[in-house]
């Protein structure tokens, strides 16, 4: 009987020690899954806040690129509007000169026209090269627009794995 009652007791003692092992590592883990889920939680507010970022780059460049173009556009304008003074101006000298012979005239208007056609090129040239640039920083904007979405999903699987370990 007294063999009985010490094995009993021996008994007991292990299992109470075993629960409390059992005990400390669910607490242990607990805390663990926890740490993993404010981790997470952080990756995602890390990540919204780069895709907000993105998106007031890409806003920014593309005001920019339209105010360069309305610039290119003006310019282009009043250099040709300046273009057509200057030949209408010859033109009206030409004809007030009598001794300037009609080939003279003809030469200098031809001259002026091909100084306006010049540029207008360039302006053009302006304008397309301000509009590829924009179309380059509209590209470069959604590049870093889909590398925030990947780290927002990433965020969000560390979230659902976190969630899993502390179900």
């Amino acid at each position: 009987a007294m063999a009985a009652r010490e094995e009993a007791t021996a008994a007991r003692e292990a299992a109470t020690a075993t629960l409390a092992k059992a005990v400390a590592e669910a607490v242990a883990a607990a805390a663990e899954a926890k740490a993993e889920a404010v981790a997470a939680a952080v990756a995602r507010a890390d990540a919204v806040a780069a895709r907000e970022e993105v998106e007031a780059a890409m806003a920014e460049a593309q005001v920019e690129a339209a105010a360069t173009l309305t610039q290119v556009k003006a310019e282009a304008e009043a250099a040709a509007a300046e273009a057509k003074a200057e030949a209408e101006a010859a033109a009206a000298k030409s004809s007030a000169e009598a001794e300037a012979t009609t080939a003279e005239w003809d030469e200098a208007r031809d001259a002026a026209a091909a100084a306006a056609k010049e540029e207008v090129a360039v302006a053009k040239d302006a304008a397309d090269s301000a509009e590829q640039h924009r179309s380059q920083q509209v590209a470069a904007a959604q590049g870093e627009v889909a590398a925030a979405k990947e780290e927002a999903a990433a965020a969000k699987q560390e979230a659902a794995v976190a969630k899993e370990g502390l179900a």
